[in-house]
């Protein structure tokens, strides 16, 4: 009986993720000669920039340092800083250089999201603006960004997600495994959705939309994922969020492992959220629509869950083949032990080798071999956080601390 039991459950995980696995090899396509390009346009949109705050006074002076070295217009850009909770100079440190503050102490914010909704509603009135962009106050961003978001506004798009690249790779394995991670997701997702005619995600940070259509259907999210509650709001309202490579934000990745299990339950825990809450009507999204973001994001929020029946699955399979097969007369059950356990070992080496890929090819190669080698460990340490996620969830936002105060100029010559 129980081998009836794993053996459904290892199909059923296999088909997970057969569909990721064959929708990713789409990514490929972008070495081709018929490439998803936004072309460049004259400077034409006046933007907003979003950044919600809270204690940031050793970064934030930088972002928005990187923010007046656009590549664009002065005029056509207009900072606005949402100081939450802060109890140190941000708000102080942001006016004095030119920024816009949203006084946010009239409202209840609990996190990031609640912070972003009070400024949306707070510039409705605001005709001159043609679209917000978004980012954390730990970023800088590379001179082109906002004026690759007009490109992209240009072109008809109406929401726009960036590359996000880190600001501090090589600190340790762990920054430079969350470096590995959104690569992985830049390269084999968002590249791929573009040649699906699916949608990015919308990622944390270095994200655009048009006012007209905030201003229409709100930023009104109450999960502990603000960034794919939206993003599940975008592919119901069948608003598809292309992805510009070439807008480049840094973020700063958190440096200990403390940090590192607050920040992942938190997203497990809005994965979770978010499944409950928009399950059914993301799936009956695709069934009416069949638009791959509604399916992608159904599956996606089942990751949690499905990492969970994996590992025991994958515990069963191992124990089963280790200690009870009979290989001499094996049966299906001792098969598919031995095709486990031989995924497993195959498994590891091929993820060094498509991790070592993906930082070629966004240059971080050099420096980056621990991170490499240390990515299963990782992973590996997802699966205590999806568990604690299934019997504690995570209600309160922790604050992550930054302090890696860098130069766009220091950080793009990989200084840091």
């Amino acid at each position: 009986m129980l081998g009836i039991i794993f053996s459904t459950f290892a199909v059923i995980l296999a088909v997970y993720g057969a569909y990721f696995l064959l929708t990713s090899l789409f990514c490929f396509r972008d070495f081709g000669k018929n490439k998803f390009t936004i072309g460049n346009h004259q400077p034409k949109h006046k933007f907003g920039i979003l950044v919600a705050a809270r204690n940031e006074e050793d970064v934030i002076h930088l972002l928005i340092d990187s923010i007046h070295k656009q590549n664009y217009p002065k005029e056509l850009i207009e900072i606005f800083v949402i100081p939450n909770n802060c109890t140190d100079k941000t708000e102080e440190i942001s006016a004095g250089l030119g920024a816009t503050i949203i006084d946010c102490t009239t409202r209840a914010c609990k996190s990031k999201g609640d912070a972003m909704d009070h400024a949306f509603k707070s510039l409705v009135g605001r005709t001159d603006i043609d679209a917000y962009i978004n980012f954390d106050a730990d970023n800088v961003v590379d001179k082109n960004f906002v004026r690759r978001m007009n490109d992209a506004l240009c072109e008809g798009h109406v929401v726009a997600q960036g590359f996000r690249d880190a600001k501090n790779p090589k600190d340790n394995y762990l920054t430079g495994s969350y470096t590995i991670y959104f690569y992985l997701q830049n390269f084999f997702i968002s590249t791929s959705r573009m040649y699906l005619r699916g949608s990015a995600a919308i990622n944390g940070t270095g994200w655009m939309i048009t006012k007209e259509a905030i201003d229409k259907y709100k930023y009104e999210t109450t999960t502990m994922t603000d960034d794919l509650e939206f993003t599940s709001q975008c592919a119901i309202n069948k608003l598809k969020i292309v992805f510009v490579k070439d807008a480049i934000t840094y973020d700063e990745h958190v440096t200990t492992f403390k940090a590192s299990w607050y920040q992942r339950r938190r997203w497990s825990t809005g994965a979770l959220q978010n499944l409950r809450k928009y399950y059914f009507k993301l799936f009956w999204s695709f069934v009416k629509t069949r638009n791959i973001a509604s399916l992608d994001l159904t599956l996606f929020f089942m990751a949690p869950i499905m990492q969970v029946v994996g590992i025991v699955t994958g515990i069963f399979f191992f124990v089963n083949g280790i200690i009870l097969a009979d290989f001499s007369s094996p049966n299906l059950l001792d098969i598919l032990s031995a095709f486990h356990i031989g995924g497993i070992l195959s498994g590891l080496l091929v993820g060094f080798l498509v991790n070592f890929f993906v930082c070629k090819c966004y240059g971080q190669r050099n420096g980056m071999v621990k991170a490499m080698l240390l990515f299963p460990w990782f992973t590996i340490t997802w699966i205590p956080i999806n568990l604690s996620c299934f019997f504690n969830k995570a209600t309160k936002w922790h604050p992550i601390p930054h302090t890696t105060a860098v130069p766009i100029e220091k950080v793009q010559n990989g200084e840091k």
